[in-house]
């Protein structure tokens, strides 16, 4: 039989602002692909470290509860099929990951 596989990331998608220690929707759009694994770089693509592995594809989203400590100016997602990691996708340009600090006022 032939199919064809497709995987396309919504969100994040580049240019979002998203708040360290919070929960943020990963989408995606999909087709033919039954579990994807989903992992993130803080360095523009450099390097990538797990969210999570072998979700189901057919949601289409996942809930990520970033950790306090992940910031990044050059933040990136990608998501690969579990079954055939020719078949991935990733955000199509950088996104922030920042810590909300109050700078002023200072005192009172």
């Amino acid at each position: 039989t032939f199919e064809i596989k497709r995987l396309e990331l919504t969100s994040p998608n580049g240019g979002e602002y998203w708040l360290a220690g919070t929960s943020q929707n990963i989408t995606w759009i999909s087709g033919q692909v039954n579990l994807v694994s989903i992992y993130y770089s803080t360095d523009g693509g450099n390097t990538f470290g797990t969210i999570a592995e072998n979700v189901s594809a057919a949601g289409g989203k996942y809930t990520w509860n970033i950790p306090a400590t992940v910031t990044s100016n050059s933040a990136l997602v990608k998501i690969i099929d579990v079954n055939n990691s020719a078949v991935k996708a990733r955000s199509s340009n950088l996104f922030t990951i920042s810590i909300l600090a109050i700078t002023s006022p200072t005192t009172g």
